[in-house]
């Protein structure tokens, strides 16, 4: 007799024992619509559905392509490395249509993660002939995602990521090219990680319609030299790849660039909180926690943040100034299992608020102003503040008392 699918699924689950998952596999095979196993439900079931998915044939999966290759959006997703191995053995001419669907989606999505997935599924062995089904544009796309693309290497999500994020705090094109050479000077001076660099600086600035003659300069003198090639001659397939990759970007960088790209400007958020203000904060339905602000410190990109002292009782009500008098304050970051009771501790905590954060700082009861606070003989200087989410502050305040009252008791 068939299980019914919503007792199936929670057969599925991660964290049931072993036996249960296997029987729960073997009659998820027998579902005739498969449609129900994908990325359905929470997450500790998506490992256990990809093994039913990928039992089945070719021509059983050949409706469900784009689903599958929907799933290799992100590689940290349960289930991940069973579709992605179930796909590459498929047959290329059978791939070829929803793979470009799917190519198209992830380049209109700007989901660089995903068409780095789906550009090594072009590379694979078993996948053979996957890639030279691909128009030559769309070659262009799969080879710049690729092993031997730009985008393989963190030196290029660090310099776009900074270089955007100066444009986004108000600064000139210029300003923020000049800060990004300055940054990074001693890499720009490296042969290999210059080279590098003025490429990608290069790639995103024409992308943004922002490209200065000076860097389109650079980069095309690093191309026309062949440093950046050095590197890859000892595998001839990704040294011809990464051949074709610096081609066609001196193509593009030849070429008009798109209009300018509008960035959104940061909206900086100030704290109004003062020194040695004091809030309470409710913990739970009849239970108060207070903290006392301490310092303001810049956070990102740049807002100022509050950093605090919690003290270290419950309350039952919103407590008054004078009852906070002799109250110690909470460790923080540590718990008493890696924190022994006489070490030194952390006890400040930065809180992260940003302006689409800013509405939970509302939930704080102010209580009044003590500029002489304490600061705890026994706290480590050597700690930076831990920092937290406002969102997780009070989740995270509960859990610490809680810690350090079991050692207490």
């Amino acid at each position: 007799m068939a299980i019914e699918i919503d007792k199936l699924l929670k057969m599925l689950k991660c964290d049931q024992d072993e036996k249960t998952q296997k029987r729960a596999i073997e009659e998820g095979k027998k579902v005739k619509h498969i449609s129900v196993f994908f990325q359905t439900g929470h997450k500790n079931i998506w490992d256990n559905c990809a093994k039913i998915i990928a039992s089945h044939s070719d021509e059983e999966l050949k409706i469900y392509l784009r689903k599958c290759l929907e799933w290799l959006q992100d590689a940290n997703w349960p289930g991940y490395d069973v579709i992605y191995n179930r796909i590459k053995i498929m047959p290329a001419e059978m791939i070829i249509n929803e793979y470009r669907k799917s190519l198209e989606d992830a380049q209109k999505l700007e989901d660089e993660m995903w068409l780095i997935y789906l550009s090594e599924l072009a590379d694979e062995e078993e996948c053979k002939g996957l890639y030279e089904l691909l128009t030559e544009e769309e070659k262009k796309i799969v080879d710049e995602f690729s092993d031997a693309g730009l985008y393989q290497d963190d030196i290029y999500y660090d310099v776009r990521e900074e270089y955007i994020t100066y444009l986004r705090k108000g600064m000139t094109n210029e300003e923020a090219t000049r800060q990004i050479i300055e940054e990074n000077n001693w890499c720009f001076a490296s042969e290999d990680k210059g080279a590098l660099l003025w490429l990608t600086l290069a790639d995103t600035q024409w992308k943004y319609g922002r490209l200065l003659d000076e860097i389109k300069e650079k980069a095309i003198e690093c191309i026309d030299s062949g440093v950046d090639l050095k590197k890859w001659k000892e595998n001839e397939k990704l040294y011809k790849k990464r051949k074709r990759v610096l081609k066609d970007l001196k193509e593009r960088l030849n070429s008009n660039q798109p209009p300018k790209k509008e960035v959104e400007q940061f909206k900086r958020y100030v704290c109004s909180w003062k020194i040695g203000d004091v809030y309470a904060f409710k913990v739970n339905e009849e239970k108060f926690m207070a903290l006392i602000t301490i310092e303001k410190e810049k956070c990102y990109p740049d807002n100022l943040c509050p950093v605090v002292y919690v003290y270290n009782k419950l309350f039952d009500k919103v407590p008054k100034l004078e009852e906070l008098r002799n109250i110690k304050y909470l460790p923080q970051f540590f718990m008493p299992e890696v924190q022994g009771e006489d070490e030194k501790k952390s006890y400040k905590t930065l809180i992260y608020i940003e302006n689409e954060t800013k509405e939970n700082i509302k939930d704080y009861i102010y209580v009044g102003n003590n500029k002489k606070y304490r600061i705890p003989e026994n706290e480590d200087n050597k700690q930076k503040a831990c920092m937290c989410l406002i969102k997780h502050f009070v989740e995270r305040q509960l859990f610490s008392y809680d810690k350090w009252k079991k050692l207490e008791s």
